[in-house]
């Protein structure tokens, strides 16, 4: 599921297709796949049609991949983005 929906992200192989990529990278997120939680973080910080920019919900996806052990949603979970 997260390989097919990094396909779409990125467009390789098939057409870059956002709204498929989010589709399987959710599914595989919820499945508890770490860097699936951490990507699906990445969508909601800019916001798009498929996950409207939300930050909260950015940063408990990144809790999530951290406590999965992912360790770029450590990185993530600690940047600067989220800084005040």
């Amino acid at each position: 599921m997260y390989k097919l929906g990094n396909l779409y992200l990125t467009g390789d192989g098939v057409s870059k297709e956002i709204k498929r990529a989010y589709k399987w990278i959710e599914k595989a997120a919820v499945a508890g796949h770490a860097d699936a939680m951490c990507v699906m973080g990445r969508f909601y910080p800019f916001g798009c049609e498929e996950a409207p920019q939300d930050l909260e919900k950015s940063r408990e996806w990144f809790e999530k991949a951290a406590a999965a052990g992912s360790e770029q949603g450590r990185k993530d979970l600690a940047s600067d983005f989220f800084r005040v």
